[in-house]
C-alpha cells in the first residue's frame, strides 16, 4: 500500500485539482469504480475509487482519493491497495 497526501498552496481550483487527477487516472485504462461528493457553506469533499488491471500482477488494483477544501486551503489524500 503506498500513500500520497499533499497540501495545495492558494490559487489553486477545486474543481480543476479534482479534473485534473481524474483525467489522468483515466487516461491509461484505469476506469472510476466510484464516487462521493459532499458541499457545505464552509467545506467541500470528493471522494473517488479508481480501479485497474496489473498486467505485471495479473488482478486488479484501486486507489482511494479524497480531496478537501475550505476556502483556499486544498488537502488531496490518495491511497493505493
Amino acid at each position: 500500500m503506498a500513500k500520497f497526501e499533499c497540501v495545495f498552496p492558494s490559487g489553486y481550483s477545486f474543481n480543476d485539482i479534482l479534473q485534473y487527477f481524474h483525467t489522468h487516472l483515466t487516461k491509461n485504462h484505469g476506469e472510476c469504480t466510484g464516487s462521493s461528493d459532499y458541499s457545505s457553506e464552509r467545506a467541500r469533499v470528493a471522494v473517488r475509487v479508481y480501479e485497474r488491471y496489473s498486467w505485471s500482477g495479473g488482478n486488479r488494483v484501486s486507489m482511494s482519493m479524497t480531496l478537501a477544501g475550505r476556502g483556499d486551503e486544498l488537502f488531496l489524500s490518495a491511497i493505493t491497495s
